[in-house]
């Protein structure tokens, strides 16, 4: 089938098959009575994933089974009666764990070091986690207390932390440790729903203001530093994206292509504002 086919097929598994028996297997674990940091917190359920596979140009949906139970299950049955797809049991699939021994590389990339103050992009992480990205510098409305903004799975282990945990920057998987890169207290997040929608994925954590440069934007456009100013009158403007893993991404992009003899690069950004007033 077509892509956009495959596309629509997937959609429709998901509200006809998929949505159903992940609300029947939420009613029999424990729900968090709330989103803050120590709340009880949801596990996911081994199930399924969909996907799309490309063979000899053509789509189809694809299913991996985590299970083998499933494999003679109703649910398996009903996604037969949707259409033609790759069904494949993959087994269990689970994050890997952060080693306790991880050393980092002889050279890192300097957002992978201990950037002090603290700015946008650089590598920070919950006190187990791997590694992530420092995504912004916040306050709440009327109050003073600066906080760090980052994803759940980056700050909160995907809902398995608790307020008051350490997060380090440097992060654990590029050489940070406990007692020596502590730079903040995870306070709350929102927690993941491993068996329904999310609308976004964050948590916040405390820091201090001495530690922090919330503005600077470095190496974001040819190699050089900008300030972050916020969002301007006009109906064009330039973005960017810096993080851990892939530093500043336009550069990035731009020196590939001017390396295989680009002679000019130009970066081009859609993005469309939400009209339902959330």
């Amino acid at each position: 089938m077509k892509l956009q086919s495959a596309r629509d097929l997937k959609l429709e598994v998901f509200e006809a098959v998929v949505k159903p028996f992940a609300e029947e297997a939420a009613a029999t674990m424990l729900k968090p009575l709330s989103v803050s940091a120590g709340s009880a917190k949801p596990r996911p359920h081994r199930s399924f994933a969909r996907g799309i596979a490309r063979r000899a140009g053509e789509f189809k949906l694809a299913i991996r089974v985590q299970r083998q139970s499933l494999m003679l299950g109703k649910v398996i049955e009903k996604l037969k009666a949707k259409g033609e797809f790759d069904l494949r049991l993959v087994g269990r699939v689970d994050k890997r764990p952060a080693k306790l021994k991880a050393k980092p590389l002889a050279v890192q990339p300097w957002n992978r070091e201990d950037v002090r103050p603290m700015i946008i992009g650089t590598s920070i992480g919950h006190q187990v986690v791997t590694a992530g990205s420092l995504g912004a510098i916040v306050r709440e409305s009327g109050n003073s207390q600066v906080f760090v903004l980052s994803n759940n799975h980056v700050l909160a282990n995907e809902n398995d932390a608790s307020k008051g945990d350490i997060v380090l920057q440097r992060a654990h998987a590029d050489g940070g440790r406990v007692g020596m890169q502590d730079v903040a207290l995870l306070e709350r997040f929102q927690a993941i729903d491993f068996t329904g929608r999310n609308t976004f994925d964050a948590g916040i954590a405390s820091t201090k203001s001495d530690v922090i440069s919330p503005t600077l934007l470095r190496g974001i456009e040819n190699g050089g530093d900008r300030e972050l100013r916020g969002v301007s009158a006009v109906d064009i403007e330039d973005v960017f994206k810096v993080g851990r893993t892939t530093g500043a991404t336009a550069e990035e992009c731009a020196r590939v292509l001017r390396r295989a003899g680009a002679g000019f690069v130009g970066v081009l950004t859609l993005a469309r504002a939400s009209r339902t007033g959330n």
